[in-house]
């Protein structure tokens, strides 16, 4: 993974996000500037990110949607340069904010008179959705774990034609009627 920054002027790094810059100090601190294993500590990572926009007072509350949306935005490009899903739960351990508000803002059980949020966490929902389906549809073998993510987070399913479990009607009957031998009785015993 190559560093974030955008360009260098004079002698100064632009970054794009205050997240891009705060992943290669994470890189740089943490890992030594190693990336060869950052997917197995991208939990590590987003804990970093945390505390850092939190000490930077940039860490976006509960009450600014905007930036909410900015930084998920930012948290999924994250997410695809360190071969990692994005989940909400992810999303969740970045902003600080539990998800279970995230999934509230969904159904619009809070911030009811606001359709903002619940506008936005449906579509972060659909972004991560979209992510893991590509990652099925695209990885070389697929993962029993995605599998089951897909159907127990995204109500995904296995569309399968029904199986018959019983004999059909017609093979029941005929296996039923009685062996006609020829001769016909007279319902008077004639």
């Amino acid at each position: 993974m190559k560093k974030n920054n955008v360009t260098i002027i004079g002698h100064s790094e632009i970054y794009e996000s205050r997240v891009a810059e705060l992943t290669d100090s994470f890189v740089e601190n943490e890992l030594s500037g190693c990336t060869d294993d950052i997917s197995k500590q991208f939990t590590q990572l987003l804990y970093y990110l945390h505390d850092g926009l939190k000490e930077l007072k940039e860490l976006p509350g509960t009450d600014d949607i905007s930036s909410l949306d900015r930084l998920f935005d930012n948290y999924v490009r994250l997410c695809c340069k360190c071969c990692v899903l994005p989940t909400i739960e992810g999303f969740s351990m970045l902003t600080g904010i539990h998800k279970a508000t995230f999934y509230d803002w969904n159904n619009r059980d809070y911030r009811r008179s606001d359709p903002a949020y619940s506008d936005s966490v449906k579509r972060w929902r659909e972004i991560c959705r979209e992510h893991l389906i590509h990652s099925l549809t695209n990885d070389e073998r697929t993962s029993v774990n995605k599998i089951f993510i897909a159907k127990a987070a995204y109500g995904m399913r296995e569309d399968s034609i029904p199986q018959i479990e019983e004999a059909s009607k017609a093979e029941k009957t005929l296996l039923d009627i009685p062996v006609f031998n020829g001769e016909l009785e007279d319902k008077n015993g004639v």
